[in-house]
């Protein structure tokens, strides 16, 4: 996936080298204009004198996404509680898979949540089950 990031500042760059393929690589810091820090990693370690500290600059990034994230990275995505995700999962609104007592979310399942459920009100489990039935009955 193609990313934009805008507005970013490079805080530093490290070359370090992979203990399992001995190839270099280069870490690069950056903040958003929020002051929220990131890492990235760049493959192309000629890359490296680009990235000045200080400098703001625009980035385009190769983003690849593990297959499965966790509940308290899928409750950052999308702005609310680790708790809400459990129970839009529950409802049925974001599909998972459980193993154990751990929730796992497949990407592919958190954008068919934001696609199907854009403009519903899902603050509460009676609403996400109104919005449930909605979306369930277009299918």
């Amino acid at each position: 996936m193609i990313v934009e990031a805008k507005n970013l500042e490079i805080r530093g760059v490290e070359k370090r080298t992979s203990k399992k393929s001995e190839e270099e690589y280069l870490i690069v810091r950056v903040e958003d204009e929020t002051g929220r820090a990131y890492e990235l990693l760049d493959r192309d370690v000629e890359n490296m004198p680009i990235y000045k500290r200080g400098v703001e600059c625009d980035l385009t990034l190769d983003l690849r996404l593990g297959k499965y994230t966790n509940v308290s990275e899928v409750a950052e995505m999308i702005g609310c509680h680790k708790d809400h995700v459990v129970m839009l999962s529950e409802v049925g609104c974001l599909s998972c898979i459980r193993i154990g007592k751990r929730y796992m979310y497949s990407y592919e399942a958190i954008k068919k949540f934001q696609h199907d459920y854009e403009g519903f009100n899902l603050s509460n489990r009676v609403k996400a089950l109104e919005a449930y039935r909605i979306v369930e009955s277009r299918k």
